[in-house]
């Protein structure tokens, strides 16, 4: 059977998911079909208020669907691994369906099974390094959540490329969002554990100094200016009476923007 045929076979017991895997010949492979395309009008709007304020980052950058979208996600692949990083084999891409090979547990998997803080601090630390080798090699995730890395026990992976945040902004710009969006996945760490509403600890300004380190002065005053811009956004939201009101995902968004304002100094970011 070849992987095409393989892959139409799967999607029967899975009728309402994207993403599938199975085994053949002894070897787990995963099928990921395209999303329809997603232009829709609040997308043009987005980019209309970017060009307006002069603010690359609020360019979307989903991916426009369809089968255009696996082909130019299974390039990115290609790319990161000739730059020497783990991700999926690109087994095969047709219209209707890519083919991967197997790159190991979601980080986000295996950091939540991991209860010992030092051995979780650590692991996020070797995440946040190689985000920093992927920088230097002048790329950028688009969307470096701890769903979309993995690891295997001895090296830490990429999956799911499909946002290019470089077609629509400058590298540095993309490379600051990166950090941005994976210090707030990583925030979830730092969650006082029993009390969802509650974060503390140094993870966040840990987190920073390890990828500070190694990182291209540019892209550092272009998080600064992230930070900056969404200081007044974090402050209307970051009020005790309102803390309970609003979701998880903003509760880590205002909880790493106010760590990183006070590590990066922000106010006086242009």
């Amino acid at each position: 059977m070849d992987y095409h045929a393989f892959g139409h076979s799967l999607i029967p017991s899975s009728p309402h998911t994207r993403t599938m895997c199975g085994e053949l010949d002894g070897r787990k492979i995963w099928i990921k079909l395209p999303v329809p395309p997603k232009a829709r009008i609040w997308h043009h709007l987005q980019r209309i208020l970017a060009s307006a304020l002069g603010k690359p980052i609020l360019r979307y950058t989903v991916s426009p669907g369809g089968g255009e979208s696996l082909y130019k996600e299974a390039d990115r692949l290609c790319a990161f691994k000739e730059s020497g990083f783990h991700v999926p084999d690109v087994l095969g891409v047709y219209d209707d369906m890519m083919v991967l090979s197997d790159a190991g547990p979601q980080l986000r998997e295996t950091l939540d099974k991991t209860k010992d803080l030092q051995t979780r601090t650590a692991l996020l630390k070797t995440a946040m390094l190689e985000m920093a080798r992927l920088h230097a090699k002048g790329l950028a995730h688009g969307r470096p959540y701890m769903r979309d890395m993995t690891w295997d026990g001895t090296r830490i992976g990429f999956l799911d490329l499909e946002e290019d945040p470089v077609r629509v902004m400058p590298l540095s710009t993309a490379q600051a969002r990166d950090i941005w969006i994976f210090l707030s996945a990583a925030s979830r760490f730092s969650r006082v554990p029993g009390d969802k509403l509650r974060y503390e600890g140094p993870l966040i300004s840990d987190l920073l100094t390890t990828y500070r380190e190694q990182a291209d002065p540019k892209t550092m005053q272009e998080l600064n200016n992230l930070v900056h811009f969404l200081k007044p956004v974090r402050k209307m939201l970051d009020r005790s009476w309102l803390w309970g009101k609003i979701g998880t995902d903003a509760r880590q968004s205002v909880y790493v923007n106010r760590c990183l304002e006070r590590d990066l100094g922000s106010s006086s970011a242009s």
